[in-house]
């Protein structure tokens, strides 16, 4: 059914108004069904959108019903969910196990449906507070688990923050930044 419009018979290509020539009443030659699965394209789409129709020719001039109203047919289709970030204070967190194997924190992430988290991101601050660096899940470390409630944050023996720069428990040790849709 694509059919350049302009290469068809009894077409007017003279009006810079319509891109593809202007059909012209009892002169353009277009079979019924071609003309009918065209016509109730378009007057479903109309009505679908919920817009009035204008009863003005579709044109440069007098704008595009049918594109504002393929537009409002699109969107009210289309569900896009917002996406969201969250801000969070790790807390108190001496990660140098000392020796004893794994050290972990839960943070609570106050959202009512985990399920709706897109991506988390961890900063690590140094107990100075002169460095920040991002925590990855790698070899033991990094978040270990998204539950219900928490986000749970883990470090290990041997690894690069169990060392005496990541063990005072006086300040935020960090931050953990959520991306979710409502």
């Amino acid at each position: 059914m694509a059919k350049d419009l302009s290469l068809q018979t009894g077409i007017d290509n003279s009006d810079a108004n319509y891109l593809n020539g202007k059909i012209v009443d009892n002169q353009t030659l277009i079979g019924e069904g071609i003309n009918q699965d065209i016509v109730q394209f378009f007057q479903k789409l109309m009505h679908d959108s919920l817009l009035v129709v204008n009863d003005d020719f579709d044109n440069e001039n007098n704008g595009y019903q049918f594109i504002s109203a393929l537009r409002l047919y699109i969107d009210k289709r289309i569900q896009v969910k917002k996406g969201y970030s969250k801000f969070l204070d790790i807390g108190n967190w001496n990660m140098n196990s000392s020796g004893t194997g794994i050290t972990s924190i839960s943070v609570p992430h106050g959202l009512s449906d985990h399920e709706k988290i897109r991506n988390i991101s961890v900063i690590i601050r140094n107990d100075a507070g002169t460095k920040v660096y991002p925590l990855a899940m790698e070899d033991g470390v990094g978040i270990s688990e998204i539950n219900a409630t928490n986000v749970d944050l883990t470090a290990s023996t041997g690894k690069y923050f169990d060392t005496a720069n990541f063990s005072a428990t006086s300040y935020n040790r960090g931050f953990v930044k959520i991306d979710y849709v409502a």
